[in-house]
């Protein structure tokens, strides 16, 4: 195999290891601060009341439920989910759920779900191995705090190095129930403005091992109303074949503020089959 280019055009790095990820996948009151450990599920810094009993905290091979609220001081458009739920096979109450993903054999993923329902803080976040593209989620924790799949954004990243820094790539998720392999259906690109915009305008990048290739370029979604802290679902295009993906949102405010953000998608040519992940 030929060495890959140390660069892409317009700057973009790809990593000399993707030539083998796309050979393997296709073989394939008081509050206090949620501790981190080594080989812990739970987020640092996360906030909870001790005396919640569906507060954040380790519950076997996840960490999950309501944390107290803390306003974002981030980029004022984050990307939170990238899922595709099959609604004909997923009642909105069903438990459990099951999540499956398609990515490198080599790397551990992090499934990571938030609530989008407006004055609910809920997350739940599991570390899972790199041999796994599966895991059954017990969706009781949801069912009392009255939280459903559509209220969701989903992702399952894990780190790569792009452009010398290493960066989260996102793997498409698919919420289904797990006694069934149906897998039909878009994915959908959840993103959370911080502030209302006036548009929002997408991009889509294939990055090959020697070039960018536009599929989409500053496409206006045209949705007519971008309010603050409100999901806004993209339905994203075929990501047909192996390979690295780049979406670059841009917003435009009645303020001027610059509302913009990259997301790195890696998509798998095969995609696993659908079985009951619980054998």
């Amino acid at each position: 195999m030929s060495s890959l280019p140390a660069r892409l055009k317009k700057t973009e790095m790809i990593p000399r290891h993707l030539a083998v990820l796309l050979i393997l996948c296709s073989i394939l009151p008081s509050s206090t601060a949620a501790p981190e450990k080594a080989d812990s599920h739970c987020l640092a810094g996360v906030t909870v009341n001790d005396n919640d009993r569906l507060g954040y905290r380790l519950r076997g091979d996840r960490c999950e439920g309501r944390y107290s609220f803390r306003p974002f001081s981030g980029s004022l458009l984050r990307v939170v989910g990238l899922q595709r739920i099959v609604r004909d096979d997923v009642s909105e109450r069903v438990n459990p759920l099951a999540l499956d993903w398609h990515g490198p054999l080599q790397e551990e993923v992090w499934i990571r779900a938030v609530s989008l329902r407006s004055g609910v803080y809920y997350r739940m976040d599991s570390k899972r191995p790199a041999d796994k593209y599966s895991y059954v989620w017990p969706t009781s924790l949801l069912t009392s705090l009255n939280l459903r799949p559509s209220h969701l954004g989903i992702v399952a990243t894990y780190r790569m190095p792009i452009n010398g820094k290493d960066r989260d790539v996102l793997l498409p998720v698919t919420v289904r129930n797990p006694l069934s392999s149906k897998t039909a259906g878009v994915y959908l690109l959840r993103v959370l403005p911080g502030i209302e915009l006036e548009e929002l305008y997408l991009s889509l990048w294939r990055l090959t091992e020697d070039s960018q290739q536009v599929i989409v370029k500053a496409r206006a979604l045209e949705y007519g109303y971008y309010p603050a802290d409100r999901p806004i679902d993209i339905p994203l295009p075929d990501l047909s074949g192996e390979g690295l993906f780049r979406v670059d949102l841009g917003g435009e405010t009645r303020t001027g503020r610059p509302a913009a953000t990259k997301t790195w998608i890696y998509q798998c040519g095969n995609e696993p089959k659908s079985t009951d992940p619980r054998r």
